[in-house]
């Protein structure tokens, strides 16, 4: 285990591996309640570079590059016992900001884009590497690509795109000194919301309630999806038994079935970052997860080919936020739907994705 920056192995200058040590021992290497950081505390730097960009025809130019080794845990994974793609997001997400070296207060993410081309199964060893594609300007951004330590089989490519607010968040301070980034300094509140008519809504408690045209074993089975009837120890369980399901409808168009489910749940602190707001890996878990279990009840089991995730404004601690997915287009084989994270109280759009999937017909070959 890395204890101080000066261990972490690569040629990047001390400066640079000051910084990312203070990232991971502030964020990841920590017991303080981020977003699933369970998962972060066993991630091991392998080494921090500085390298020509061999792929840029400017003389010159330099890449970042962080590469990082974990095991497959069953904390990460799936019902099929493979990473979870919302996980996969959240390990882009979180391993990406650390080579953004240059920028020593805190950024927000604009895009995360995932794309999967094979399971990352229970007990493998993954090394993830992250480069920086543009960094040093008001938008920077980021390349991870995961691969099977034992194979080196491609298994996750992904993006991130990120930029400094205008004014570092109240009570956060500046990365560039440790004692603003220490554990024990703490973190201004979010605002709680307003208390007049506006009530979160209740927790449906019989599926015979539920609003929608969905058929009845449809709801029946998004239901037990919801209320526990997956495996236990699955990545983000706590937090997807706090959805509560609102309205299923589904439809036929064009001899398709197409899907819109509504849920809502409150921003917790199990669920944000250093700002205490919803984390962007947090908010590709909710894409994912809420998409696929709209789309599970109709076609089974699939598996993920691609997610975009867009971040448009801040969910803080507290927050309720809606959950509305819906189908773009249900092929035989390839279904796409889209997710829209809002604010519940004022309709605000938070984060929008969209969710490709294939269908699998043997999920034991995997």
């Amino acid at each position: 285990m890395i204890v101080q920056a000066s261990e972490i192995p690569g040629n990047a200058p001390s400066e640079y591996k000051d910084f990312c040590f203070l990232l991971f021992s502030t964020f990841m290497w920590t017991d303080r309640v981020f977003f699933a950081n369970h998962v972060l505390r066993h991630v091991r730097i392998i080494g921090l570079n500085v390298d020509d960009d061999t792929e840029s025809p400017a003389p010159g130019r330099k890449v970042v590059k962080l590469e990082c080794e974990m095991e497959v845990t069953e904390a990460m994974c799936n019902h099929l016992q493979c990473m979870h793609g919302g996980c996969a997001g959240y390990l882009i997400d979180s391993l990406t900001s650390s080579v953004f070296v240059d920028i020593k207060r805190p950024t927000v993410s604009l895009n995360i884009n995932v794309n999967y081309h094979a399971p990352a199964m229970l007990g493998s060893t993954i090394r993830v590497v992250n480069s920086s594609v543009v960094f040093g300007g008001s938008v920077v951004s980021a390349r991870s690509h995961f691969y099977d330590l034992k194979t080196g089989k491609l298994l996750v490519s992904g993006t991130h795109s990120k930029m400094q607010p205008s004014a570092p968040p109240a009570g956060w301070g500046n990365l560039e000194t440790p004692a603003a980034a220490s554990p024990t300094k703490p973190i201004v509140p979010a605002a709680p919301q307003s208390t007049s008519s506006w009530r979160p809504s209740p927790r449906i408690t019989d599926v015979k309630l539920l609003p929608g045209s969905a058929p009845p074993d449809v709801k029946e089975t998004l239901w037990n999806i919801m209320e526990g009837a997956l495996p236990s120890g699955l990545f983000c369980e706590d937090i997807r038994k706090t959805i509560r399901i609102q309205r299923f409808d589904v439809d036929a168009v064009a001899g398709k079935q197409v899907s819109k489910t509504i849920g809502e749940l409150e921003v917790t602190r199990l669920m944000t970052n250093g700002m205490r707001n919803l984390h962007g890996g947090c908010a590709c878990f909710l894409v994912d997860w809420w998409t696929a279990s709209m789309r599970y009840t109709l076609d089974g089991n699939r598996l993920s080919i691609n997610l975009n995730v867009s971040f448009h404004a801040p969910a803080p601690e507290g927050t309720t936020i809606q959950l509305v997915a819906t189908s773009i287009s249900v092929g035989k084989r390839i279904t796409d739907s889209r997710c829209e994270i809002l604010d519940a109280k004022t309709g605000r759009l938070l984060v929008s994705g969209t969710h490709k999937q294939m269908a699998v017909t043997k999920p034991a070959s995997l």
